[in-house]
This record gives structure tokens, sequence and C-alpha cells, in this order.
């Protein structure tokens, strides 16, 4: 009995979860997952693992330095908190220089947003399963396309102002309202108008608003695709009842409406996907939720993903766009240069470089995956006081139309780039009929079955004019039919 009881026990060391802190350069990470060591954190000094007795061993085996922090028990979650108020949020698991980890069940996080307590300025939820570091280094060069000059032209001031009036109009978006599911319905009937390919409803949580996907499609497999998304849900100190929103994230909602408005009508190699995702003022939990189906369901192959989030506010000397990107795990660095370069190529944008790890939006849950994906917003050394507030409105925290405007011409240009525009055909030349000349009355049809002129053989081959293809011809009285060929 005293044998089964050490084996009992020592099963349930093993089995117990722990989430631990190490000391290592994020450029080791790969090395020592190879060595079954599971990150599930990689962000500036603050590296954490989750793992349990055996993953303590072999950390002390690689003589790694590590601090056990907490017990991992069912329903615990893990936040990294930006300037958190004097609201007690949960328990504070480690701290840094301006963020703290701090663990929290969810419904109580979520009950203390919904309560009125002001959020911090800044939530991402820690994901408890691996970081993925199984990615290939890729380079991005871009190449000047007159086509591509053409979209952007076609970025319109008045739509854009439009789509965040509409969305401010709902009068919160906190996900797990009413309003957030309205607002979602009005996103997907914006993608239907279009005439997407697919659009579709993604529900991550039963009380959640869903993310709302619309596809462009390729001409190469569906599964090899550009991103461009946004948060359409929103909060303020007064969630549940009204949080406009319209900077956060009224202006990188309306960001995906006007590229989809204008990419409907080109065709590319690769698909594109306009994404709205939900949840992200909760911790990022609508895209976390569609990149781990995309990684491990999926198997989706993703070039690279624009998250667009609060690009509506500027001050005098403070109009540049910060373009945001990890450095390492992934280096994402060549997607923050080739927007850059798409910018300085077809729009007058401003743009700041920013390769720093800061995943205080939708972009870190690709990253976690493994994906390159960047974050497009109004300037990083600018703070927005009407952020988090009723006051985020067209002229409180949206100050800046025509700011906004250059931010989504540099994000169609880059989408468009990484997507690659296909050559527009040129008209063809119409034919016209020769046919045999005699008396009879024909129905001319094309291929499809469809009806396109009609007439006795010297009037079509007067006036009926005709594309290269194929036609089938049928005298009114059914009695003869015949087939033609026309060639450029």
């Amino acid at each position: 009995m005293k044998v089964l009881f050490y084996l009992w026990l020592f099963s349930l060391l093993n089995a117990q979860s722990f989430l631990i802190e190490v000391q290592l350069n994020p450029q080791d990470l790969i090395r020592y997952k190879e060595k079954g060591i599971d990150f599930i954190l990689d962000f500036d000094d603050l590296v954490l693992v989750k793992g349990n007795k055996a993953t303590i061993s072999l950390i002390e085996s690689e003589k790694i330095s590590y601090k056990i922090l907490d017990t991992i028990t069912e329903g615990d979650n893990y936040y990294l908190f930006w300037k958190p108020n004097t609201v007690n949020w949960g328990k504070i698991i480690t701290e840094r220089e301006g963020y703290f980890v701090v663990k929290a069940k969810e419904q109580d996080f979520s009950s203390l947003l919904i309560k009125g307590q002001r959020p911090p300025e800044g939530v991402y939820k820690i994901p408890l399963t691996p970081i993925s570091l199984n990615f290939p280094t890729k380079s991005f060069i871009p190449k000047y396309d007159s086509l591509i000059q053409e979209m952007v032209n076609k970025v319109s001031s008045e739509t854009i102002i439009g789509f965040v009036r509409r969305l401010q109009a709902f009068r919160t978006r906190y996900s797990t309202t009413d309003s957030a599911r309205a607002c979602a319905n009005f996103i997907k009937d914006k993608f239907l108008s279009y005439g997407l390919d697919s659009v579709y409803f993604h529900t991550h949580r039963a009380n959640y608003a869903p993310n709302v996907i619309g596809i462009k499609r390729g001409i190469l497999p569906d599964s090899i695709y550009v991103v461009i998304c946004g948060h359409f849900d929103c909060t303020s100190e007064s969630p549940a009842t009204y949080a406009p929103g319209a900077d956060d994230n009224g202006s990188g909602t309306a960001a995906l409406l006007e590229a989809a408005r204008i990419l409907k009508d080109y065709n590319f190699d690769h698909s594109l996907r306009f994404i709205a995702f939900s949840g992200e003022e909760q911790g990022l939990l609508g895209s976390y939720s569609y990149c781990s189906l995309a990684r491990y369901v999926n198997q989706d192959s993703i070039i690279g993903a624009i998250n667009v989030d609060m690009i509506a506010y500027t001050l005098t000397n403070r109009d540049s766009s910060s373009i945001i990107g990890k450095p390492s795990n992934p280096n994402c660095a060549p997607l923050v240069d080739y927007f850059i370069t798409c910018a300085n190529t077809y729009t007058e944008l401003k743009c700041q470089r920013q390769v720093i790890n800061r995943p205080r939006s939708d972009h870190a849950s690709f990253n976690q995956f493994g994906y390159l994906a960047i974050h497009i917003r109004e300037n990083l050394n600018l703070n927005n006081p009407y952020y988090h507030t009723t006051g985020d409105t067209i002229g409180g925290g949206f100050n800046d139309l025509d700011f906004v405007t250059k931010v989504i011409k540099a994000c169609v240009a880059t989408l468009a780039s990484l997507a690659k525009p296909l050559p527009v055909s040129v008209p063809e030349a119409k034919k016209k009929f020769y046919l045999a000349k005699d008396e009879k009355d024909w129905l001319v049809y094309n291929i499809f079955g469809q009806l396109i002129s009609e007439g006795t053989s010297n009037r079509l081959n007067r006036k009926g004019k005709i594309s290269s293809g194929i036609y089938f011809l049928i005298s009114r009285d059914k009695r003869e039919r015949k087939k033609i060929v026309a060639i450029r």
C-alpha cells in the first residue's frame, strides 16, 4: 500500500502545473523549446514557462535561473496590466517597472469592468498554451505598382467618417452587450454588401459578440492569406451603457471596412481576410481564439497581419503613425519596414519605426502563434486623454480625419502589395458575326446558357458583336442548331 501511495503522490506532483519565471535571452528560446520547455510569454525581460516538476528538473539540469511564481489551478487566468488603477483587479504575481502580472478569474475581471471600474490602461491575457517558435524567417521587398496607387487613391475621408459615426451611434460596443452583437451584424452586412466571397461569424465565447470575418479569395490556395484586422469592441468608465470608442477602436474598424470596400473590385494572387475582433478589451480574447484555430486546426499560412488600433488622435508635432513590431519570436521588423516602404511609396503618411515588444493589441495573438503581425496606431509618444472614457467621440478622442485617411491609405497599399494584385485585363475588342446568309431567325446563347443576341443571319452579321469564345445558335423554331467559335 505504501508503494501505491508514493506512486500516487509522485504522479500528483508531476501533474501539478506551475507558473515559472526563467532568466533567458529571447534568442535562446527556440533552443530550449526543442529540449522540451514550453514558453508561454516572452515580453521584455520577462520569460514565463508553464510546467510541472519534470519541467523544473529540466530547467535545473540546464542551469537556468528560475523562480516559481504560482501554482496553477483550474480556472486561473493571468494578465499583464499596464498602470493598474487602485481597484484590486486580482493577486499581483510579479511586477516590473510599468507593468504587473496579475492572477484573476475571468468572470471576476469582467464583472469589475461592467460594474463601472475604469479598466487598466492596457491588458493582455497571458495564454497558458506554448508560444509557437517554429516559424520561417521572411524577407519583404515591395515593388511599385500603378494599380496599387489606383486603389490607394480611392480611399475616401467621407466614407471613413461615415463608418465611425455609425459605430459611435451604437452607444456602446462593450463585448458582452446586445449593442456589440448589433454592431457585429452591421459589419457582417457591410461585408456582404461588398460581395466578399465568404462572410461569417466566429463565436469564441457564448456571452460575447462574435468575431466577424470577410474573405476575398485569390487565385492561390485559401490557406495562404493576408490579414487586416481591428477590434470593434470598446470600453469606458460606463461600458454597459455608453462607450462610444471613436478612436479606440472605431478608427481601426473603419480601416478594415474601407479596405474591404476598395479591394473587393480587384483580384489578387493571395486571399485577403478582413477581421473585426471582439473581446480585445478583456485581454485579446477574440483574436487569440482565431489565431489558435488558424495554427492548430486549419494550419493556415498567414503571410502577414496588419492590426489597426487607435489611429485618430494627433497633436502638433505628434502626427506620425507608430508602426510596431516584435523584435524576435517572431521577428516582425521586416514587416514593419515593408509597411513603412509602402507608406512612403504610395502616401504622405509619416511613420515612426518601433521594433519593440508591446503586446497591447490583437497583433500579439498572431505573434503568440508564430505569425508575423504588426500594430498600426497613432504616435506612441502621445497619450489620448479620452482613452477608455465616454469622451472618446468624434471631436474628442477622434480629432484628425486627415491623419486617419493617410493611415488607411498606407494600410490599403501594404495589404494589396502583400497579396500581389493581378493586372486588370484590357477589354477585348468585339468581333462581328460572319454567318452564312439565310432567312432563319436565330437565338444566340453563350456557354452559360444566357441569351446574348437574336435575329436573322443578315441582321446578326450587320449589328451583332461578340467576344472570343464558344456560342450556340438555335433557330427560333427549334429545328436547327449551330455552334460557332469566335477567335481573337
